[in-house]
């Protein structure tokens, strides 16, 4: 069964791309195909979590800052997958949680050593 996620990409140059809806089928060896593997999870709201490799590469490009209250909580790198999260099974996001994602999850830019991370009113 295929599920809606909210996918964050960083290319190998470190090119952020802006978020997009896709589906992808839901089952852990389709995510660690597309993340690598294995995959961890980071609880952004009690129902919204961020899938991603667990073992963060040095080399890998910058791809969002989780922000809440105004400070980093985590810098996120490599591509990311965003989804629900009901008990132990992962389900579809849902079109309010868009705002969501974005509010918490801000792409960022590697500038010569420096990370700048998008703010509210700016467009990728």
């Amino acid at each position: 069964m295929n599920i809606r996620v909210y996918f964050m990409e960083v290319n190998e140059n470190g090119v952020v791309f802006a978020g997009r809806i896709g589906v992808i089928k839901n089952t852990l060896q389709d995510i660690e195909n597309y993340l690598g593997m294995p995959v961890k999870i980071v609880h952004l709201t009690e129902k919204l979590v961020v899938v991603m490799k667990q073992e963060m590469e040095q080399k890998s490009p910058v791809n969002r800052a989780f922000v809440k209250n105004g400070k980093i909580v985590e810098i996120f790198t490599g591509n990311l997958i965003c989804v629900r999260q009901e008990e132990s099974e992962f389900s579809s996001i849902e079109d309010e949680d868009v705002d969501v994602i974005r509010k918490y999850l801000k792409p960022v830019f590697d500038l010569d050593g420096q990370l700048i991370i998008q703010k509210e009113n700016d467009n990728l």
